[in-house]
């Protein structure tokens, strides 16, 4: 039996759970690396750096990330997810070093910039490896598991940010070096702990995969796989084996822009609410304490937006989950803006950075299904990468329009960007779904007695995931 189809139908094994968890790990490094510069610049001297100049080093790694991601994660098609993630880490762990040696402004926007390109292809191939190691069932909890990682990371950077501070004297460089430490420990986990993608290897076919194939099954304790079987979306126009064109290839075209353009809008709206709550909301209050926890609360949510992405996700397809959490945003980011203090405010906060986050990994979760196994890093990484235009263009974009309006003004037009990519991912939703019913259908044609780790009541849970729309 393909091995593919194995992992897709079986229960999880511990070893795959602990795939998932250095995916996890590996976002972890993400958020923390790329959140840390802000707490880095306040403390930087003027003669090292000035006002506007400092403007340029937060945006350094964000522009890194979309050249990773655009450039870098899609040669995961051609020399293996593995392979890339490990030189990846490395590029970002060498990234945080390189700054916390960096002699001058220029030295530090460079390396800020080679920082990104790692965090942007790790960010990335992260999540193709934990969906490309996950049951069909546990496939979008994998996804959210591995993104939440990411929220986590950045929320570390704030809760010990100060403490790295004041341990080294005030001194920037030590929360770098921190940075190169966690980074190490992650880059040896994928050396130690993470095997390359079942899919891949089974795409290259090969005496040298198939026998990795073997290496990897016996680990899982997969039984009669058989290493040079397809599997079944090998043979299937979409998310199958090889294919001549690209994600921009006429065949997958619409589809490609449809996800591209919806991303954009959600994580140009989100890093709009992200980067400018504490600043708007201090402007509303005259209370610095009030922005920060306001912000604080926006953070919190996007790590239950990932959870409850992870949850929901279990039953309904991605894009539907997409539109739906995307809708509360809209909704939370209205009431926000008119109210930007109180109770009220507080509590839409919470679901404005809850929808926007589950809405965000609800896009990442949608997009690999729907290509072949060799376009998937391609696919995924020209989503990820144009989208980072929206995450730079945005918050600068927001620098310029609050001389002109105020914050009410500025929440009530980002959310028209929520409302734009809710309507894209509802159009996406009604394009793809017989895509994913045809997914569970070959899913459940499996006998569940022939699988390893299968359950008999597998198949009773599988009909009521069945994601039959209502």
């Amino acid at each position: 039996m393909n091995v593919v189809s194995v992992v897709q139908n079986s229960r999880m094994s511990v070893w795959q759970y602990v795939v998932v968890g250095v995916c996890f790990l590996g976002n972890l490094i993400d958020g923390f690396e790329l959140a840390v510069m802000g707490f880095a610049l306040p403390q930087l001297p003027g003669d090292f750096a000035t006002t506007a100049q400092k403007g340029w080093l937060a945006g350094s790694a964000l522009i890194g990330m979309g050249l990773g991601a655009l450039f870098l994660a899609p040669q995961a098609d051609r020399y293996g997810r593995r392979s890339i993630l490990i030189l990846a880490s490395a590029l970002s762990t060498a990234g945080m070093i390189a700054t916390a040696l960096s002699p001058n402004v220029w030295a530090m926007f460079g390396v800020r910039i080679l920082t990104g390109i790692g965090v942007g292809a790790v960010g990335t191939l992260t999540i193709l490896v934990a969906q490309e190691y996950s049951s069909l069932k546990q496939r979008n909890m994998s996804t959210a598991m591995t993104t939440i990682g990411y929220a986590v990371g950045a929320f570390t950077a704030g809760s010990v940010g100060l403490i790295l501070l004041e341990a080294f004297g005030g001194a920037w460089q030590g929360l770098f070096l921190a940075g190169s430490v966690l980074g190490t420990v992650g880059l040896i986990a994928m050396i130690l702990l993470l095997p390359e993608s079942l899919a891949y290897l089974v795409m290259q076919d090969n005496h040298r995969s198939r026998a990795e194939i073997l290496k990897i099954a016996h680990r899982m304790h997969l039984h009669d796989v058989d290493p040079g079987a397809r599997s079944a979306e090998s043979t299937t126009d979409v998310g199958g084996g090889e294919s001549k064109e690209g994600p921009f290839g006429k065949q997958y075209r619409t589809t490609t822009v449809m996800l591209t353009f919806g991303y954009t809008m959600v994580v140009a709206a989100y890093y709009f609410v992200a980067n400018w709550t504490p600043q708007l909301v201090k402007d509303a209050t005259g209370d610095v304490a009030t922005g920060a926890m306001v912000g604080t609360i926006v953070t919190f949510g996007g790590i239950l937006g990932a959870v409850v992405f992870g949850f929901l996700g279990m039953r309904i397809f991605a894009t539907k989950i997409a539109w739906i959490m995307l809708a509360i945003a809209v909704v939370s980011q209205v009431v926000f803006a008119l109210t930007l203090d109180g109770p009220f405010a507080l509590i839409a906060a919470a679901l404005l950075g809850m929808g926007g986050f589950a809405a965000m990994s609800s896009y990442m979760a949608a997009t690999p299904p729907l290509y072949p196994t060799l376009m998937r890093g391609k696919a995924l990484g020209s989503v990820v990468g144009i989208s980072r235009i929206g995450s730079i263009l945005t918050p600068i974009a927001a620098g310029y329009l609050v001389a002109y309006l105020t914050g009410v003004g500025l929440y009530l037009a980002s959310s028209i960007l929520f409302a734009m990519s809710a309507i894209t991912a509802f159009c996406l939703w009604l394009r793809t779904r017989s895509h994913f019913e045809r997914e569970g259908e070959r899913r459940f044609s499996t006998s569940p007695t022939s699988l390893p780790h299968s359950d008999p009541n597998s198949v009773r849970l599988g009909n009521r995931l069945r994601f039959t729309p209502k």
